[in-house]
């Protein structure tokens, strides 16, 4: 039996078994005798995973047998069974060759019987594999009738990949044609993907001659990725000019990302050297990142020199930030060595983040002390806020003591923010009684509002009544406001009736300002309503100004519409400037009749002034004009029109 490619078997088997290699399955075997007659009334087998042969293969109300055919049956379960109990499934794949030809029309039936009451999963799962790939020698179309009537889906990709595989190294086109057949989807896309990559081993050409031969789909550019990806590996000049003659650009990018991965691995200066000659600027940009991921994990040392060599862009970014992801697996210093002398900006903070991750992962200390003794600045600051949140993954306690030691200034307040943002979300109580405990002063109130407004979204009256049994009013009354934000994000009804918890004052504006922000994203006439039955005064302000300045994004109209119903007053001025705010770019002409109707002089030629000096920017001519004809006080005048 010459089995289909172990690159399938094993994907699929991948899922139970770990530690195979991935390459061409060969297995050398007798030659198989010819498939005899079915056996009329053969019917499933049933009986213990510990019954002979006899049992398994030879069934009451079965056809008699012949000796000479049970002692066959007999021996195609005693070597599988002796090859499991001595080597277990890894052994299998390579005596399977040995004894495969012993099943035939006649027995198939029973060996999957047997098969499927095998007890470990990973055995009972690669066996029928095998199995579906063997009969599908001799009868495929029925191994893949017998393969599509699995259960579970991704089993079902295997069995028809299995059978499908085999089928292909006899008759590829067949195969393919049956593949396509099938209903639209990924099971079908999955094995179309299996039949390819088996024929693309022993013929890439025909394998994309087969592709080619497939109506026109759609989302087709990724089955070329199997096809070119295999043949680079024999011939990889060969399969970049036929990647070249393909007529799609999508698959073109596909199969020259397939090239330079395979490519990258065998002679990766020889690969970048190809696709340095792509006229493509993005298919040269897909092929090169892809030379880069492989020869980054083959040799990032060597790879590291390549990319000193590549011009600022995407291409170098990516591959700076593979090298180090690779290197820091291998050699953490070298990494870092090499990683301190790239020159500043985004693609070194990257390449410092992965170091960092792999370091951390093995030594969080020395990752602390070494991040810790950085020169001041932002790459600094940016490391202390990564690591902070990777040690507090880890270790939230160990994370707090290593952030506690940092000095006062921006990167601690980050590094203890990102610290307690990970610990709210197992543990908030904890991390808002530790923010609680502290003796910072604002950075103590920032870190309770965060960790507060955290626990809030995933339990509100927890939260909640934490924050009522502070004994600082003041802390309360900064706290709660967020809190009462978050859950008007869900329920803004419930967050107005919570407005009275609050005493008068800012910190109940603040909160009626964030429940009707909230609520007027998805209902602004309930929002709306309630708002205009506020009292004037500091709730109904600030309440206003977050409605309109909402309503405003998507409904201008109904947003002025409503403005339009509100008596004089301080409330309905906060509206009215928001509504100028959001007309101030797009319709200034307009931005001034609304400023107009600014009760608040001083209010209303603090916006006028605002959209005229926006207004000269854009047409100076009309802007001017007016000016000059308005009611704007002379200085002001003076300072838009300059002699």
């Amino acid at each position: 039996m010459t089995h289909p490619s172990r690159v399938w078997i094993c994907v699929g088997a991948n899922a139970f078994v770990t530690g195979f290699s991935i390459g061409r399955l060969v297995v050398t075997s007798k030659p198989a005798p010819p498939p005899s007659p079915v056996a009329k009334n053969s019917t499933a087998a049933t009986g213990s995973d510990n019954a002979t042969g006899q049992e398994i293969f030879g069934q009451s109300g079965q056809s008699p047998k012949s000796a000479d055919e049970t002692a066959s049956r007999d021996d195609v379960y005693s070597q599988i069974k002796d090859v499991l109990e001595a080597n277990g499934t890894a052994r299998l794949y390579d005596s399977f060759g040995e004894f495969s030809h012993l099943i035939n029309q006649n027995n198939v039936h029973d060996v999957l019987v047997f098969a499927g009451k095998i007890q470990q999963k990973e055995q009972r799962e690669a066996l029928t594999l095998l199995v579906l790939a063997r009969w599908a020698e001799f009868d495929p179309k029925s191994a893949l009738a017998s393969a599509q009537e699995t259960s579970n889906t991704q089993s079902r990709v295997w069995a028809l990949g299995s059978a499908l595989s085999s089928w292909a190294q006899r008759d590829s086109r067949s195969a393919a044609a049956w593949a396509q057949q099938m209903p639209a989807g990924p099971v079908r896309d999955q094995t179309l993907h299996v039949v390819l990559s088996s024929l693309a081993e022993k013929d890439p050409k025909a394998a994309l001659s087969v592709l080619q031969s497939f109506p026109a789909e759609k989302n087709r550019q990724h089955f070329y990725w199997p096809i070119f990806s295999k043949w680079a590996t024999s011939d990889p000049l060969t399969a970049a000019v036929q990647a070249e003659h393909l007529p799609a650009r999508a698959s073109r990018e596909i199969a020259f990302q397939a090239i330079g991965s395979t490519w990258g691995k065998q002679d990766p200066e020889a690969a970048l050297a190809w696709s340095n000659n792509l006229q493509s600027d993005q298919e040269r940009t897909h092929a090169q990142e892809s030379i880069f991921s492989t020869w980054a994990t083959k040799n990032p040392e060597s790879a590291s020199r390549a990319v000193d060599l590549l011009p600022a862009g995407p291409v170098r970014d990516q591959a700076i930030s593979n090298i180090a992801r690779q290197w820091a697996g291998n050699d953490v210093q070298a990494a870092l060595e090499w990683t301190q002398g790239l020159p500043a900006g985004d693609a070194r903070e990257n390449a410092m983040r992965n170091v960092l991750t792999s370091w951390i992962g093995n030594d969080p200390a020395g990752a602390g002390s070494f991040v810790s003794s950085m020169a001041p600045g932002k790459s600094r600051d940016n490391a202390i806020g990564f690591l902070a949140v990777q040690l507090a993954r880890n270790d939230v306690q160990s994370a707090i003591a290593w952030a506690q030691k940092l000095p006062e200034g921006p990167a601690r307040r980050g590094a203890l923010q990102n610290i307690t943002a990970q610990w709210s979300e197992t543990d908030p109580q904890s991390a808002a009684e530790f923010a609680w405990r502290s003796d910072n002063g604002d950075d103590r109130n920032q870190l309770l509002d965060n960790i507060c407004r955290q626990w809030a979204r995933t339990d509100a009256q927890a939260a909640l009544h934490w924050a009522e049994s502070l004994g600082e009013s003041g802390a309360r009354s900064s706290l709660l406001p967020g809190i009462i934000s978050v859950i008007s994000e869900d329920d803004p009804r419930q967050a107005a009736s919570l407005l009275t918890r609050l005493p008068p004052g800012q910190a109940q504006a603040n909160a009626a300002g964030g429940i009707v922000w909230n609520w007027a994203a998805g209902d602004p006439q309930s929002a709306s309503k309630w708002t205009a039955a506020l009292p004037e005064g500091a709730n109904r302000e600030r309440a206003c100004q977050n409605l309109i300045s909402r309503w405003a994004q998507y409904d201008l109209a109904g947003a002025g519409s409503w403005l339009e119903t509100l008596p004089e007053g301080k409330s309905r001025d906060a509206g009215v400037t928001s509504l100028v705010q959001k007309l101030i770019a797009s319709d200034p002409e307009t931005a001034l009749e609304w400023a107009q109707t600014i009760g608040s002089q001083s209010s209303r030629n603090t916006e006028l002034e605002s959209i005229a000096a926006a207004w000269l920017k854009s047409n100076p001519d009309d802007a001017a004009r007016w000016i000059a004809q308005s009611s704007l006080p002379g200085d002001a005048k003076a300072r838009l029109l300059p002699q």
